[in-house]
């Protein structure tokens, strides 16, 4: 049952996956326009997983999907469940295609502080990112449903990014300044020391750890709801 449920995220979508992807054409030229070259990846990306979540979460609550598989022999686990294999197939699959296209053809693109990442890397960074904004975003949708979580994560989705770059901007001016704490300066320093695939890989562990905790939220949110209270 669950991959019958995975098919059908894909199944409905079917026909719209192409103003994904022009969406994500036009993000990548224009900020490749704009001199934004470090941007043109995540932007590109975004369109295409975010566009495939909404609009799966879209089409139950247009068609009265939940309600309708909850009177149906279906355990609410195995909707959840679904909803995230899904799109974790979504993204690994956009992921691919991309950390391919980093790889052959952006080389290397600026990182701050004079540094530098390959493209496909940063490709592996960015969906680690979306990881966790959509981890955000599920348990929300599997407790308010679509039109509030969509409403409320709007906000989520500048507060995060907003506090991301401050805390960068600020951890980053007190460290030249050298007013860290001296165990806080050590960590900094151990970190710098490890090679970005590592880095990356514990990022994408604790981006997928992050992702289970959040399926296991959704589920209990989604057994307490009641689907057909007014």
């Amino acid at each position: 049952m669950v991959l019958k449920l995975v098919l059908k995220d894909f199944a409905v979508q079917r026909n719209i996956l192409k103003r994904y992807l022009a969406s994500s054409v036009i993000l990548a030229v224009l900020f490749w326009i704009l001199g934004m070259k470090e941007f043109a990846l995540g932007m590109a990306m975004f369109p295409v997983i975010y566009g495939f979540l909404n609009g799966a979460l879209y089409a139950d609550e247009k068609n009265n999907t939940l309600r309708t598989l909850v009177c149906l022999p279906v355990r609410k686990e195995q909707i959840v469940y679904a909803r995230y294999i899904s799109v974790f197939i979504m993204t690994a699959i956009v992921t691919a295609i991309f950390f391919i296209y980093g790889m052959v053809a952006m080389g290397e693109i600026p990182a701050g502080g004079g540094a530098s990442l390959n493209g496909g890397i940063f490709v592996i960074l960015m969906s680690s990112v979306f990881m966790i904004m959509i981890s955000i975003y599920l348990p929300l949708a599997f407790k308010l449903g679509y039109i509030k979580a969509a409403g409320i994560n709007r906000f989520v989705m500048i507060a995060f990014f907003g506090a991301v770059s401050a805390f960068g901007v600020l951890i980053g001016n007190i460290y030249e300044t050298g007013k860290l704490p001296l165990a806080v300066t050590d960590a900094v320093n151990r970190l710098s020391q490890l090679s970005a695939p590592l880095l990356l890989l514990l990022l994408f562990c604790a981006s997928m750890l992050i992702y289970f905790v959040s399926m296991k939220l959704s589920v209990r949110f989604f057994k307490a709801r009641d689907l057909f209270a007014n």
